[in-house]
């Protein structure tokens, strides 16, 4: 390899790696509002922002940091202290802490039941730029 085109590979590598690093960055910088924008979604689907949250111990389908991220997107959160067996607690919401899963993609778990028998939730990917999120896709979920 000439000198010439080993200093292009170089660049190359340094290119993927800052764009790597860069990737990372954004994407923790974004994950606040990538959950903000799946507290949207559930609000949109909803139609309400009066919702109770579920405890982390009893909850089949945990939520972690979802109390926290509700209020932050405007909802007025009420804790269910309802017992399995006399569940009253509706509706009720959930959005999980956000995961960075690879530069520039971050994935929110989210969902709600409005009543018995009536309600779903999902995980969704998000494309983040620096706090511009942009969502991808859903994977998975459930629907009660």
């Amino acid at each position: 390899m000439t000198s010439r085109n080993l200093m292009w590979v170089r660049r190359g590598l340094v290119g993927v790696a800052a764009g790597v690093v860069l990737g990372y960055a954004s994407a923790l910088i974004s994950v606040g509002q990538c959950e903000v924008a799946a507290a949207g979604r559930v609000a949109d689907e909803l139609g309400d922002r009066d919702v109770f949250v579920l405890p982390v111990e009893s909850a089949s389908i945990e939520y972690p940091g979802s109390e926290a991220i509700l209020r932050r997107s405007g909802f007025n959160v009420r804790a269910c202290n309802s017992s399995p067996q006399e569940f009253s607690c509706f509706p009720w919401a959930g959005v999980a802490n956000g995961k960075v899963v690879y530069p520039f993609l971050v994935d929110v778990r989210w969902g709600f039941v409005a009543a018995p028998l009536d309600g779903w939730g999902t995980r969704t990917r998000y494309v983040t730029l620096f706090g511009l999120v942009i969502r991808v896709r859903d994977f998975g979920g459930w629907v009660t």
